[in-house]
C-alpha cells in the first residue's frame, strides 16, 4: 500500500474518532499508534521491511498526518480571516 494512502487513512480515522468523542489532545498519540499499526500491516502484507523500519516509518506517517491536519486547519483559519477583512 502506498505510504501517502496510509497517511490519508490515518487523517480520516483520527477525524472520525474525534467526531465520536476522542479528545483533541489525544489525537497525535492516536495518529502515531494508527501509523505504526497500519504500517505493520502493510509490512506483513506487501513489504520486505524489517520490524524496526516498519515501526519508524509508522511513527513518521502518524506525525505526518497530524502535521498535514494542523497545516490545513491553520490555512482554513487564515482564509476565513482574509474573507472577513474583505467584507
Amino acid at each position: 500500500m502506498d505510504k501517502t494512502l496510509i497517511v490519508a487513512l490515518i487523517m480520516v480515522l483520527v477525524e472520525g474518532l474525534k467526531l465520536k468523542g476522542l479528545a483533541s489532545e489525544y489525537a497525535p498519540l492516536v495518529a502515531v499508534v494508527l501509523g505504526i499499526m497500519l504500517n505493520l500491516g502493510n509490512m506483513v502484507l506487501f513489504s520486505n521491511q524489517t520490524l524496526v523500519q516498519a515501526i519508524i516509518q509508522g511513527i513518521i506517517m502518524g506525525l505526518s498526518a497530524i502535521g498535514l491536519y494542523q497545516a490545513s486547519h491553520s490555512a482554513r483559519i487564515l482564509l476565513r480571516r482574509i474573507q472577513v477583512k474583505r467584507r
